[in-house]
């Protein structure tokens, strides 16, 4: 990539890099690079470099568009959350599609897809990703207009994991609630993650609230 210090310092000569950023005051470079095949691009994927030592961390594919069109990407570019822990891939592809993919970098998992955006003036795809700049939404530019999502789910990732100690509630950011059923009440629990259940506790519903 002519004219980028940091493609061109992790670029391979068998890869184009479509699009690069660094993250975590520099320590960490997230590239989205396709493989050259003949004289096509492959299947694009996100990689995550140590700058120090110019090695790659992991790879991460991008997913196939749920019409089952493969991701050649000729296009992407790169939003990374406040804290650098996600970040948000758009691309357009070789067909015109296009959307828009989020991930969890230090987990190396694929969080989400957003479908492609779509004018009759203009080509599909997204042409700008953005973060705000609490991290909970997120908005992608596209030909002639602009979407924004409520990404809180992501960021405060609740979820329930067994452990040597039972089940477990962990959520990354927010307070954790508890109710009897959807209805409510919903009252604060004075806990951090990750929060014990009891066998023997009562039955109902938990939820993470995070502030506006």
């Amino acid at each position: 990539m002519t004219g980028n210090p940091i493609a061109a310092r992790f670029t391979e000569d068998s890869s184009v890099v479509l699009a690069a950023t660094l993250i975590g005051d520099g320590a960490t470079a997230v590239l989205v690079m396709a493989p050259i095949v003949g004289c096509c691009l492959g299947s694009v994927a996100v990689t995550v470099w140590d700058v120090a030592t110019a090695s790659m961390l992991r790879a991460m594919p991008l997913p196939d568009r749920p019409d089952g069109m493969a991701n050649y990407a000729t296009f992407a570019n790169i939003a990374a959350a406040p804290n650098g822990r996600r970040v948000a891939i758009g691309t357009v592809t070789i067909n015109g599609t296009g959307g828009l993919d989020v991930f969890d970098i230090e987990a190396g998992v694929h969080l989400r897809h957003f479908l492609g955006g779509w004018t009759f003036e203009g080509p599909r795809g997204v042409h700008g990703v953005t973060y705000g700049r609490d991290g909970l939404s997120l908005s992608a530019r596209y030909h002639d207009f602009v979407r924004e999502w409520d990404v809180r789910d992501l960021v405060t990732r609740p979820r329930c994991l067994r452990s040597p100690h039972g089940n477990e509630i962990h959520w990354d950011l927010g307070a954790l609630q508890f109710a009897p059923s959807l209805n409510g009440p919903w009252a604060d629990l004075p806990a951090a993650s990750p929060f014990r259940l009891s066998p023997n506790g009562d039955h109902g519903c938990f939820r993470v609230k995070v502030e506006e």
